[in-house]
């Protein structure tokens, strides 16, 4: 017995050691080869763009480094993971290196998403996965030299990842375990036949969450809490995990006093305030509410969405306020005409969005608007003649491109009569 525990002690040692032994000699064989190849390096030129499918007309310079330490300090820099390299991704990498010796390229190497490197014409067999320690060494040293991209692709990617944990640990405190791990399950489920709009796998997520509801009100609360996880950081038209099914699926069938009260139920907390703006505002639930309850529950809910970081939602809300039509709903969308225009934002080159018609039967689009311009044609649209004198006092502080959609903003308005408000 004692010598096989020792023959066992043994077996396990060799297969550790034969492990190391293989971990460093793939490592030397993707790592080696690279450096070997460019050490007579005397130019390291760092461009944008990638190996492939190249428009060099386009290609910058980033940085270029003579200095024979720096070079050789970014070289031993790279640091290759073998057992973990092979395959891959579909795009050409940015930035690239390119390593000279005098006039002749001896490599050129695309950084991929800070974490690999592909070797263009090359001795490695796919993208080179670089250890954790040169992962972190490249961001750094590059940054050292200017060249910040992949710090900052870096950052949003860990800003990225930390919301997906926060967003987890959410479900899990929200969701109940047997509910969550049925969800789970159902979600990664593959449609039983070809289901281009994901309708079936809706379906398939849908019936998990019916068979564990309890009351309506419950539910209604856990529904609005889920929509509500991402409400802020992602915005309202970027759905995770279960929330299209429950947009698309469950909330639709609550109506009146159940989800009036499951509203206001959320609404004492951050989170609930942001799920159920963005039901009511962001997906039309409103107009499940009885008209008793609008105001109390929509009023503070706009306030609130009108504030968003995001200016489609921003202009969303608008466009609800606009259908609601009543006083308050005036008194709210009067407020945004202050609303500050950021210096830097101009229109996309291709507007899109919503639509307010002009008498002569040309359109403006949204996204063509600034958050007080779009506020002005909302309340143009509704007819609201009060709004005049605080549009035109708008308009004459403005110029540009702001000032000659105002002006048709108050046209619109001067064309209405009480009797087109609708």
């Amino acid at each position: 017995m004692k010598r096989r525990r020792q023959s066992l002690v043994v077996l396990l040692v060799s297969c550790s050691l034969l492990a190391v032994c293989l971990h460093y000699s793939l490592q030397h064989r993707w790592t080696g080869s690279l450096r070997r190849a460019v050490r007579e390096t005397t130019r390291l030129h760092i461009r944008s763009g990638g190996t492939c499918h190249r428009a060099i007309e386009q290609e910058q310079t980033l940085a270029e480094i003579t200095d024979a330490g720096e070079i050789n300090r970014f070289i031993h820099g790279i640091v290759i993971s073998g057992w973990r390299s092979g395959g891959a991704c579909e795009c050409c990498g940015d930035p690239t290196f390119e390593f000279y010796a005098g006039d002749r390229l001896l490599a050129m190497v695309g950084y991929h998403h800070t974490e690999r490197l592909r070797w263009a014409d090359g001795k490695w067999t796919g993208d080179g996965r670089l250890t954790a320690a040169s992962r972190r060494f490249l961001i750094s040293w590059l940054s050292q030299h200017g060249v910040d991209g992949p710090r900052r692709e870096g950052e949003a990617k860990q800003e990225r990842q930390d919301e997906e944990g926060r967003r987890q640990r959410r479900y899990a405190e929200f969701i109940p375990p047997k509910l969550l791990l049925a969800a789970m399950e159902a979600e990664v489920r593959p449609s039983p036949s070809y289901d281009p709009g994901g309708e079936q796998h809706r379906k398939l997520v849908a019936e998990v969450f019916l068979r564990h509801e309890e009351d309506a009100q419950t539910s209604i609360e856990l529904y609005l809490r889920v929509l509500g996880i991402t409400a802020n950081s992602s915005g309202w038209n970027h759905y995770h995990e279960f929330q299209d099914t429950i947009a698309q699926s469950l909330l639709p069938r609550f109506k009146g006093p159940d989800l009036a009260q499951a509203a206001l139920n959320v609404m004492k907390d951050d989170e609930g305030m942001a799920g159920a703006a963005r039901w009511f505002l962001g997906e039309n639930g409103w107009r499940s509410l009885d008209e008793s309850d609008r105001e109390r529950i929509l009023r503070p809910l706009a306030q609130r969405a009108l504030q968003h970081r995001y200016m489609d939602i921003r202009k969303g809300v608008m466009n609800v306020l606009c259908n609601i039509d009543t006083p308050w709903a005036v008194e709210l969308l009067r407020s945004m005409l202050s609303w500050p225009t950021d210096p830097k934002w101009t229109p996309p080159e291709v507007s899109s969005g919503w639509r307010v018609s002009l008498a002569d039967g040309s359109q403006v689009l949204s996204d063509e608007c600034s958050d007080a311009v779009w506020a002005a044609f909302c309340l143009a649209k509704m007819g609201s003649v009060e709004s005049l004198p605080a549009i035109q006092k708008l308009a004459d502080e403005s110029q540009g491109p702001d000032r000659n959609l105002l002006d048709k903003a108050i046209q619109l308005l001067r064309d209405k009569t009480p009797v087109d408000r609708k």
